[in-house]
């Protein structure tokens, strides 16, 4: 049996450990410090050739097969004396540094890493880890591209470092600046943050994936709101509203915002400002409105009993035909059947 063979059963035994694996709170830390048999087989095979081939994993497909067809997150530790090439996948990749000082090399670049950083990749960078030492801990946080509008739409609306990268890459498709770093100090806060959601990945938790998406949307604020400056001024300061504040606008105002009022509270004209968000995100005015109103007639359809014709009132459709339109085609039901299917009533 050559390396590569042995290697590939070491992954499997791995992946079938972490299936059964169930860790009681406070146990993860202790979990990541050991040193698992893969990880020892890496360590004295340094130097004898033996890589590992990226090739099968850089499709969002392959990485979250094992997983439900609705996940979009997936976490996993990076393994010690990892022998992977240089490569790409088509997803977002958040690197945490655990422990140890490891080198993460992005395109043509290196990144000495601290613990405490966060390291995030755009999808298409290509990139690799030098982590040969027996003190590095790294997490690894997998994030669907395809998904990512639908998962974390509120945070594109905002106005900060984080919401203008994913927005250049998801829109604009520019990967020429493909990374971002936060530097925390190894604050303790986000290091228990950390270690809690792993554990509650591997336990795989009832709502798992709701549960991920809610942890790493809080991940993201509190990165944001302590180690990025933002601008908390609006657009009546007199300069015209950045992306960010236009999505901010249009989510708050979404019952009644009109594309004149919003083009008039931006500082730009209608034309102007229906070619900057159609370059910006792909859709028109109307396009990005709908979304947000049906998704807060989701919310209200399971958390209240309103009828669906309070609801399209609520949410800015002057006719129940009108809604009840708008909400098929972006749902595939009708608010009835939506109502029905996620709280077993139906109210007309």
């Amino acid at each position: 049996m050559n390396l590569q063979e042995q290697f590939a059963i070491l992954v499997k035994e791995h992946d079938d450990m972490e299936n059964d694996l169930q860790l009681a709170e406070g146990e993860t830390y202790a979990y990541l410090l050991s040193m698992l048999p893969i990880e020892c087989f890496l360590k004295e095979q340094q130097g004898k050739g033996l890589s590992w081939d990226y090739s099968e994993m850089r499709q969002e497909a392959i990485r979250f097969r094992k997983q439900s067809s609705t996940a979009n997150i997936q976490i996993s530790r990076h393994f010690r004396y990892d022998c992977s090439r240089c490569h790409t996948h088509d997803y977002f990749q958040l690197n945490y540094i655990l422990e140890g000082r490891p080198v993460i090399h992005y395109g043509d670049e290196n990144y000495q890493a601290s613990p405490g950083d966060y390291f995030l990749l755009a999808p298409g960078v290509p990139h690799w880890i030098d982590s040969y030492a027996d003190d590095i801990i790294i997490l690894k946080v997998y994030i669907r591209y395809s998904t990512f509008e639908n998962t974390f739409f509120r945070l594109l609306g905002e106005q900060n470092v984080l919401a203008d990268f994913f927005r250049r890459i998801l829109y604009e498709g520019d990967t020429r600046k493909g990374y971002l770093c936060f530097r925390t100090n190894n604050t303790a806060s986000l290091r228990e943050h950390m270690l809690e959601t792993y554990r509650l990945f591997l336990n795989r938790v009832e709502y798992l994936n709701i549960i991920l998406e809610c942890r790493i949307t809080e991940l993201f604020c509190t990165l944001v709101r302590l180690y990025t400056e933002t601008d908390p001024s609006g657009a009546e300061g007199g300069e015209p509203a950045g992306m960010g504040k236009i999505l901010s606008y249009i989510r708050k105002q979404y019952a009644a915002a009109t594309l004149e009022e919003t083009a008039a509270w931006a500082g730009y004209s209608k034309n102007y400002l229906c070619r900057l968000l159609k370059n910006g995100t792909g859709k028109t005015f109307t396009e990005i409105q709908n979304a947000i109103r049906v998704e807060k007639a989701c919310q209200m359809l399971t958390q209240t009993e309103l009828p669906a014709s309070e609801i399209a009132a609520r949410t800015g459709y002057g006719s129940i035909k009108h809604f009840y339109r708008v909400f098929r085609e972006t749902t595939g039901t009708t608010p009835n059947q939506y109502r029905q299917a996620n709280t077993g009533e139906a109210k007309n």
